[in-house]
Formats: structure tokens, C-alpha cells, sequence
């Protein structure tokens, strides 16, 4: 149990410390691109070069997670958890995000019958999910095409099973290969090639299906394609089926705009540069206002003397930890109903989770994806007004 205790600590502390600076290279690169507004030759050399930076940072962020989800599989760390799963939403909200890397490649992809629910984790089928597309795009043709379709099927015993199916029209793979496929780090020849990957994913979505009570089989034929195939139980169709997680928890439709008055947010963080990004990205509604706390103590007096209407919360503080300053904010009857969301670099499921239970709002993980944090505050705050 200590030895246990030990590793997730070490994982919370590397995942911690990477994504720090990671925040920052992803941040000011974010925010670079953003204001690079000309139409001259030098500007889009200038946003070639910081999409350079960005899909790099991005690329090692996915490592990063990569690593540590592998980590927590082999050590029975990382948890499922299993209900009714219907598999056209879960499809449906997946497609978009890789719908512009098909489009890249000129990719088309085609849906077939998914109309059966699945007994499985929900966020863990879909990341499973995304991967097998994912590398159906990376390793395809140009022009080429990938289905996603799902079959009814009997198990060995009888039990009733859904054959969730991956198949494009890429180069294949040879028997060798195939025998090396779900090897972590086997990238069979991806690098000679330049094509993006860590080698981890496929290792990571075996995993995690098996977890799920499932298995993963492939077929493949060179110069033809390949076929992923992912076998789960089916749910009990009495059973409501989980949503598609895109949308975080918690997620509801936009407040109205406010009158003209500014509302407050209280950012607590002792790093500067995180400090600096995201009052870059609040300076970018006229309607709000950010104020920076940088420990603990200091937070809970400015929110207790300015009364914010959010408070964004960095969880590892240098006089005390992100869940004490929730317990000083509690026992204030001024912030007593504040809502406080975590803004952390600490990813480690466990630690979201123990997080939540003890009430904050939400959770937000660094680095920032300038996109999804500008929906939450819309979110939170209704749309920005005009400039």
C-alpha cells in the first residue's frame, strides 16, 4: 500500500511539473497567434513558425499523458467506470475533432449502423475511440476512406456482445508487424515516415477495453487497410444511457449578459506567467475583471474584502494546498456560496476526484486550451459583449 502510495505521488509530481512550463509554452503561443492579424508574407511566416511551436507543445503534452495513463494501467491504478454507453452520440461528438485533420488528407468518413449501447466507460470508450481514428487518418492514403460501424454479436458463452468496427483504406500491415502492434513505444517505422505518435495509444486503448471488460482484435491486409475491431458487452437496454462526455460536468447553457457593470473573477497563483496568461485571456471581455492573489492566506482575505463572483484556484499553493484555501473560503460567510473552480496543473484522476467530492465547482487542467477556457467562462458568464 505505501509503495503504492509512493508511485501515484511521484505521478502527481511529474504531471505536475511538466505541465507547468508546458502552460506557459502553449500559452504564449496561443496568444502569439492570436495577434498575428496582418496578411503579409512575414506574418504567416510568423504563424508557421508558432503553429510549429504549438503542435510541438501539444505533441508532448499527448506524450506526457500518454506515459502517465500507462503508468496508472499497469500499476491497477486507473479506475472505470461502467454503465450504458449508446455508441451514435459517443460517434457523433468524436467526429469533429478529427474531422479537419480528415479533411487535411482528403479523407472521407463514413458511419454505418450504431445504434447499440455498450456497457463501458463512457470518457475512457471515447478516448479508445479517437485513437483508433486518429491513426486510421495518420496511416490512410490521400483520399482515402475510413467506416465506423457496429455489429450485434454472441460471446463464447452466449452473452450478448457489440462489435464496434474501425476500417480504413491505408497501407496495411504485415504479420510482423501485426505481432508488435499493442507493444508500448512500437511505432513500426512511424518515425522514418515523420508521422506524428508516441508508439503508447494503441498499448493504452488495449488496455483500457480489456479493463472495460472487452478485448481488441485486428485484421490487416498490405496495400489494402485495416480493420480495428472493438469488442464490449452490450448494456441492458432498461438502463438509461450516459451521455457523450464532451461537454464538461456541470455544463449548462449560457447566463444572460449582464448590464454594464464588470463582474470579478479572483485568480489564486503564485506563478506569474500563469498569472500573466490568463489575465491576457480575461482582458479580452470588457466585461470582467481579473485580480491575482499569490498564496493562499492573500486569496482568502481579497475574496473575503472583494467579494468576486468566481474564484479560479491553483491547488498547489507555497504556504498551504488549493483544498485548504476551499475550507477558509467555506467558513467565510462572505464566500461562503463562491463558486471556486480549480485552475491545476495536478491531472491525476484521483486527485480531481478527491478535489470535487470536497465542493469545488469544476476542474480545469493546465495546460489551457484557450478555446475550451473562453466556452467556460461563456458558460459561466454569457457571451462577451462587444468591444
Amino acid at each position: 500500500l505505501a509503495q503504492s502510495r509512493a508511485k501515484s505521488q511521484f505521478l502527481a509530481r511529474v504531471s505536475h511539473e511538466l505541465r507547468t512550463p508546458l502552460n506557459a509554452v502553449l500559452g504564449f503561443a496561443q496568444l502569439l497567434i492570436g495577434e498575428e492579424t496582418g496578411g503579409d508574407a512575414a506574418c504567416a511566416q510568423r504563424l508557421r513558425r508558432l503553429e510549429h511551436i504549438r503542435t510541438a507543445g501539444r505533441h508532448l503534452l499527448s506524450l506526457i499523458d500518454d506515459v502517465l495513463d500507462l503508468a496508472r494501467l499497469e500499476g491497477g491504478e486507473l479506475r472505470v467506470e461502467l454503465r450504458p454507453v449508446a455508441l451514435a452520440p459517443l460517434v457523433e461528438g468524436s467526429l469533429p475533432l478529427l474531422q479537419p485533420l480528415a479533411q487535411a488528407r482528403r479523407l472521407q468518413l463514413h458511419t454505418g449502423a450504431l445504434g447499440q449501447v455498450v456497457l463501458a466507460d463512457a470518457k475512457r470508450l471515447r478516448q479508445v475511440l479517437l485513437n483508433l481514428l486518429g491513426n486510421a487518418i495518420k496511416y490512410n492514403r490521400e483520399g482515402g476512406t475510413i467506416t465506423i460501424d457496429a455489429l450485434d454479436e454472441h460471446g463464447a458463452h452466449g452473452e450478448p456482445q457489440v462489435l464496434l468496427r474501425v476500417t480504413d483504406s491505408g497501407r496495411g500491415m504485415t504479420p510482423a508487424q501485426l505481432e508488435r502492434l499493442f507493444q508500448p513505444f512500437a511505432r513500426l517505422h512511424a518515425d522514418a515516415e515523420q508521422i506524428e505518435g508516441t508508439g503508447i495509444g494503441l498499448a493504452i486503448a488495449k488496455t483500457l477495453v480489456e479493463h472495460m471488460g472487452g478485448s481488441v482484435a485486428v485484421r490487416s491486409e498490405v496495400d489494402v487497410g485495416s480493420t480495428f475491431e472493438v469488442r464490449l458487452p452490450t448494456a441492458q437496454a432498461s438502463v438509461p444511457a450516459a451521455a457523450d462526455p464532451a461537454l464538461p460536468a456541470g455544463a449548462s447553457e449560457p447566463a444572460p449578459t449582464p448590464a454594464a457593470r464588470r463582474r470579478r473573477i479572483l485568480y489564486i497563483e503564485d506563478n506569474p506567467i500563469n498569472a500573466l496568461i490568463i489575465r491576457e485571456l480575461v482582458a479580452r471581455r470588457p466585461d470582467l475583471e481579473l485580480d491575482v492573489a499569490g498564496d493562499g492566506a492573500g486569496g482568502v482575505a481579497c475574496a473575503r474584502r472583494w467579494r468576486p463572483e468566481l474564484v479560479l484556484l491553483d491547488m498547489q499553493l507555497p504556504d498551504c494546498d488549493g483544498l485548504e484555501v476551499l475550507r477558509l473560503l467555506r467558513a467565510a460567510p462572505e464566500t461562503a456560496t463562491t463558486p471556486v473552480i480549480a485552475l491545476s496543473a495536478n491531472a491525476m484522476p484521483a486527485d480531481i476526484e478527491h478535489a470535487l467530492a470536497a465542493g469545488l465547482a469544476d476542474y480545469w487542467t493546465k495546460p489551457l486550451d484557450f478555446k475550451v477556457f473562453t466556452a467556460r467562462l461563456e458558460q459561466l458568464f454569457g457571451p462577451a459583449p462587444p468591444r
